[in-house]
């Protein structure tokens, strides 16, 4: 059973689940928005991080059924 759960890993370990990029996308855009009213500056880098995962996890929007079969 040990091994099993190893292998399993291994084979997690090299796929991008895009779901959850997706996910932290959101988190970092709303806490950008926010901080622009709040802090300033440096919540623009947080929202263009934020535009950046959103980006690259819809560009790969595909494969999110396959990612999330597996888990």
């Amino acid at each position: 059973m040990l091994g099993s759960s190893e292998e399993s890993s291994e084979e997690q370990e090299g796929e991008i689940n895009y779901r959850d990029l997706f996910i932290l996308g959101l988190v970092f855009l709303i806490v950008g928005i926010g901080g622009i009213f709040t802090i300033g500056s440096f919540s623009i880098l947080l929202l263009a991080v934020g535009i950046v995962l959103l980006v690259i996890s819809l560009a790969n929007r595909d494969k999110w059924t396959k990612s999330s079969k597996e888990t």
